[in-house]
């Protein structure tokens, strides 16, 4: 048994054991005459004379902590000549002192680096889990890695809107227009990083999108103006000097005359920024086609603007992988382009070139896409069905569609989804998913560094429950 709240179980004051443990009972069933044939007791839980089997051997302090995995017990039946039966069971257990946050989380957005997730709450606070290497985990304790969520120690007052990750930092926008950032990032972020610290902003300017990156960052005023922070090695600052810097704060980028984005989105060494009008422009590293100008240059100091599929299906979402870029247009369908030798452009084509201009994404037959992640050698995007789909690399589980039948898929392919569950967001990361659902947040793929947030370090094929989460 794991113990996936965020409270204590087997005690009632968090610290003492209770006498009775972790209670496992028989709600209904065995059926068709089969008996329970080693049950530990039988009691009143929800009707008389239950059995039931106890976890008593919690630990060396016998109590079950968030993300605690008991010892094990074997639940032996006699069939008494069924050839099948079926039961349910409930758990029953003392919980310990309710703590400051609520006993459980209910995230509504989750965004992933390389070694670390981070998820945003209903109530906007922020939590992460996985590596602590470069303080991902913003609660001032560096090299503390959370194998399951922790709290960032946000300042005083401070709510979030929202959250997005890159590869060894994170940044939040608050209700206030501010960004905040943890982690090793760029510009004024390469000195700092153990707890959340506040971006500088132009006078007058208050941010309304945020979009990390590996060596940048940029960000979206409320006039739909861009700005960006960190290195300009392949121009990625997109101020119009091919010149290699470092911008500590946020400067603008140089905006096409009588353009105001709506939507913008950072991975590696290039930016993308959507239009109300349905037309995206990229800017930055392009030497793989990730631009999507339709032919290959090496960078770009100025957005540029996408090749339009369909002139009267208009872009309506944007993402930027490593070296890839994927986007939605108005009539659901997927768009991909950049390197593709790992599949990341899910054509279903089988090639290892370089796609220069936006290539159709193999959609799932009778599916749309109601959003899109792309990740470092993986995409994935969200149906209108509820249904997650994933293509790229497969090798570490991070396309979530069960044990890797092949190393690399090349078209999108169903996420396996938990019974009953639909989601409601998706994200792809460097080595692994999440997604969000009107319940627990889920996770999948690359485990190592416990990014997963189940409490283990095991790698996950398939989407697992984020511990503490509802």
């Amino acid at each position: 048994m794991q113990n996936l709240l965020a409270v204590a179980l087997a005690t009632t004051d968090g610290v003492q054991p209770s006498p009775t443990g972790v209670r496992v009972f028989f709600v209904s069933g065995p059926t068709n005459g089969a008996t329970i044939a080693n049950p530990d007791g039988s009691a009143s839980f929800t009707d008389a004379d239950q059995a039931y089997f106890q976890y008593s051997a919690l630990g060396g302090d016998g109590i079950l902590a968030p993300a605690e995995i008991s010892e094990g017990k074997v639940w032996r039946f006699a069939a008494n000549g069924a050839a099948s039966f079926t039961f349910s069971v409930y758990v029953q257990a003392d919980a310990g002192v309710t703590p400051e946050t609520p006993p459980y989380l209910h995230f509504t957005q989750i965004s992933g680096g390389s070694m670390h997730t981070c998820g945003l709450t209903d109530a906007g606070a922020v939590y992460c889990w996985g590596s602590d290497m470069s303080g991902q985990q913003g609660d001032g304790d560096a090299y503390a890695p959370a194998n399951v969520p922790s709290p960032i120690a946000a300042p005083a007052g401070v709510r979030f809107t929202t959250t997005s990750s890159d590869k060894h930092y994170t940044c939040a926008l608050t209700t206030d227009d501010h960004i905040y950032c943890w982690g090793y990032g760029p510009g004024e972020m390469s000195s700092v990083g153990e707890v959340p610290f506040r971006i500088s902003r132009p006078a007058g300017v208050r941010f309304v999108r945020i979009a990390p990156a590996t060596s940048h960052a940029c960000a979206l005023d409320q006039e739909g103006a861009a700005y960006c922070w960190g290195g300009n090695g392949a121009e990625q600052l997109g101020t119009g000097s091919s010149l290699p810097f470092e911008a500590m704060t946020p400067i603008p980028v140089a905006m096409p005359p009588g353009i105001r984005f709506t939507e913008i989105s950072a991975s590696g060494e290039h930016t993308c920024a959507l239009t109300a009008g349905g037309d995206a422009y990229c800017w930055g590293y392009a030497d793989h086609g990730q631009l999507g100008v339709g032919f290959r240059i090496f960078s770009s100091a100025t957005p540029l603007k996408v090749v339009r599929p369909n002139l009267n299906d208009g872009f309506t979402a944007i993402a930027a992988g490593d070296i890839h870029t994927c986007a939605l247009v108005l009539s659901g369908k997927a768009y991909c382009w950049g390197a593709g030798w790992l599949g990341q452009i899910g054509d279903g084509i089988v090639s290892e070139a370089s796609r220069y201009a936006p290539t159709e994404v193999a959609m799932p037959l009778g599916v749309t896409f109601v959003s899109i992640s792309a990740g470092t050698t993986a995409t994935c995007a969200l149906g209108t069905n509820g249904k997650g789909y994933c293509w790229g690399l497969d090798e570490e589980g991070q396309l979530g569609n069960g044990p890797a039948t092949s190393r690399i898929q090349w078209a999108p392919s169903e996420v396996v989804m938990p019974t009953g569950t639909f989601f409601t967001g998706i994200s792809a990361a460097a080595s692994n998913g999440c997604a969000v659902t009107a319940g627990p947040a889920y996770c999948w793929g690359q485990n190592r560094w416990s990014a997963v947030g189940d409490g283990t370090d095991v790698f996950r094929h398939v989407p697992v429950a984020v511990a503490g989460s509802r």
